[in-house]
């Protein structure tokens, strides 16, 4: 009872879900928005590609987080390669410090390829990308 209290405390605070931005590239080069997720039905449903890949990625992450937490991602198209972006989104991701992720997904939405994990701001919509390159409030992302 009380994680379900905790987690529709985040999902009133957290309020909708933002839309995602995919096929993102150099034509249009925005501000990417992120869609949030504070259900664990969607990261625990085997159908849900994206929400599998979240929950494997951040596992041990996740483990340590107490109380509601939730994900932050978007995916990207650079070359013909699909890119998985995303943060946990709990009490150790803050607006000036969040641990960010990038995976290289197949056509499946397998993935190929992980990049290190790296820190940048939490703020939710301050990702960028322009000119084939990522850019998380300024700080560059590589991209694996």
């Amino acid at each position: 009872m009380r994680k379900f209290l905790s987690l529709a405390a985040a999902l009133a605070v957290s309020g909708p879900s933002f839309v995602v931005m995919q096929g993102a590239s150099e034509a249009h080069a925005a501000a990417l928005t992120l869609t949030e997720t504070y259900d664990p039905a969607d990261w625990t449903d085997s159908k849900n590609a994206v929400g599998s890949i979240l929950a494997d990625v951040w596992s041990v992450e996740a483990k340590q987080e107490f109380g509601a937490y939730g994900f932050a991602y978007a995916i990207i198209d650079q070359g013909g390669k699909h890119y998985l972006v995303s943060s946990l989104r709990g009490a150790n991701c803050t607006p000036s410090s969040c641990t960010w992720r990038i995976q290289r997904l197949s056509s499946s939405y397998a993935v190929e390829a992980k990049g290190s994990a790296f820190e940048a701001c939490g703020e939710i919509n301050k990702l960028d990308f322009s000119g084939g390159r990522l850019t998380i409030c300024g700080t560059k992302a590589v991209l694996p």
